[in-house]
């Protein structure tokens, strides 16, 4: 016999003997023993039926186990276990919401319990409130709970809480303070979008996320504190003026601050190592930014257009500069010793259109210049590479129309197509370390006049000095020969060596 069966009995048993106690009309005692045997006769009749499937073996409930240590009684312990963490988790989130108001419209709400609060749990407030204080107990705040509170100024948060869900305070337009614990440790996406701008202005202190970075405001200047890597939400939809990242971070995220345009300096700590991938991206106002010694690497796109920034120190324990690094950094100066000793390539398009650039050589340890790593880098005026270096890219060069002179080492082994493209070289020696010459590398180089070609060369590209109308004079080697008149040099041009 199931336990729901008992629990029936019991119960209208308990009724039975409690309206036979009562001082009610003569008919009740009467009418409750009928409808007490009458519920009696179906309960038995049920169980007859249930009896006679399980001798059947034909059920719903199957049969019970052959293995007889699975016994009913443990088959019902097994339920009511269930049915007793079904319980506790409606208890878990108990929570109560109580209104006061000061007399003069200002309405304060108060949320207690235990858990996480939910939507459902505020929906009867959300136009009320200016004031929502959130009392101990409280672990967590769910998606949207707070969500279009349009007349909340204030929100209180206890100590002890835990996370705040994506959308939490999504278009609360009112809201001016924010007092967050420092167990707080996960804020959603969007959690605080469409607040005030000014936000910021009266928020003290934070603890997110599980990289424990801390936020202090002093006026314009937000402080991060803590350890781990800075990651994108970590300060909501705050946009700074000002960022002093203290000792202690390690990283900073990929795209942590991109698109905070309000953003004007940022100044990394030492312990610093790493600058992930759009890390600034977009950053249009920011000028300058001091990176420390120990720094090994930044991303791809870190910098993406932000065409106001002009100074940029970078420590000589830099290895790589990413793709896209520096894109359209137009007012971005850098002089050799601002690249880093340790440099070892430089991404595709990491200088691309950064006409301000003022270059005059390359790290000694550089080994590879990408695609386009220069292009349309117009203060150009004269590289000397490194000896270390093994490969300069498809148009890497290209559009550098003021650049003149270059030194090529012994020691590099591939110029690509288009590499020094639209340039003004006016000579150009290729080492005999050069194995691959790509088509038109010296293209419409406007002042070139002689050109040398080493005698390593193993693959020569189509017209590679194509469109040079002021170039007079080509030396080749001889075994050179054919490969040459299939490139379509002038060979009227050649001086065979």
């Amino acid at each position: 016999m199931k336990k729901y069966t008992y629990m029936t009995l019991l119960i209208l048993l308990v009724l039975s003997l409690m309206g036979c106690g009562s001082k009610v009309d003569s008919s009740a005692p009467i009418e409750g023993a009928a409808a007490y045997a009458e519920a009696t006769e179906s309960i038995m009749s049920e169980e007859t039926e249930h009896a006679a499937e399980y001798a059947d073996g034909d059920t719903d409930f199957g049969r019970l186990p052959e293995d007889d240590s699975a016994s009913l009684d443990e088959m019902e312990f097994e339920e009511s276990e269930g049915y007793a963490e079904e319980l506790e988790s409606e208890i878990i989130d108990d929570i109560h919401c109580r209104v006061e108001d000061n007399g003069f419209g200002y309405i304060t709400v108060y949320i207690s319990g235990t858990g996480t609060v939910h939507e459902e749990d505020f929906e009867d407030y959300s136009y009320i409130p200016a004031k929502v204080v959130v009392e101990e107990g409280i672990s967590g705040i769910g998606d949207d709970v707070f969500s279009g509170c349009i007349n909340l100024e204030t929100i209180i948060l206890p100590e002890g809480l835990n996370s705040i869900g994506n959308n939490a305070f999504a278009g609360c337009q009112s809201l001016e303070t924010v007092a967050l614990p420092e167990s707080l440790e996960s804020v959603g996406k969007s959690a605080f979008a469409g607040c005030q701008e000014n936000l910021l202005d009266d928020l003290q202190y934070i603890s997110i996320n599980e990289s424990n970075i801390h936020l202090r405001v002093d006026g314009d200047t937000l402080y991060l504190s803590g350890s781990g890597t800075v990651q994108k939400g970590d300060f909501g939809e705050y946009k700074p003026i000002n960022v002093v990242v203290e000792k202690g971070i390690t990283g900073i995220g990929a795209s942590s601050f991109s698109d905070y345009r309000s953003l004007i300096s940022i100044t990394l700590p030492e312990g610093v190592e790493y600058i992930g991938t759009n890390a600034f991206r977009e950053c249009d106002n920011l000028t300058s930014i001091v990176m420390p010694e120990g720094l090994k690497s930044i991303g791809g796109g870190a910098f993406y257009d932000c065409d106001n920034l002009i100074s940029v120190t970078l420590p000589d324990s830099v290895a790589t500069i990413g793709s896209w690094a520096f894109y359209n950094c137009d007012n971005l100066t850098l002089t050799p010793e601002a690249l880093p000793a340790d440099l070892k390539s430089i991404g595709e398009k990491a200088f691309l259109d950064c006409r301000s650039l003022t270059l005059t050589s390359l790290p000694d340890k550089l080994k590879f210049v990408d695609s386009w790593a220069f292009s349309g880098c117009v203060g150009l005026k004269s590289i000397v590479f490194p000896e270390s270096l093994r490969t300069i890219g498809y148009e890497a060069f290209q559009g550098c129309k003021n650049l003149t002179l270059i030194t090529l080492p012994e020691g590099l082994e591939i110029i690509e197509g288009l590499a020094f493209n639209d340039t003004s070289l006016t000579s150009v020696v290729i080492p005999d370390s050069v194995k691959v010459i790509g088509e038109k590398a010296f293209n419409y180089c406007s002042g070139l006049t002689e050109a040398t070609v080493g005698r390593g060369v193993e693959e020569l590209g189509e017209n590679v000095f194509a469109s040079n109308p002021t170039l007079t004079k080509i030396r080749v080697p001889k075994s050179m020969q054919d490969e040459l008149i299939k490139s379509g040099t002038d060979v009227s041009l050649v001086e065979w060596y």
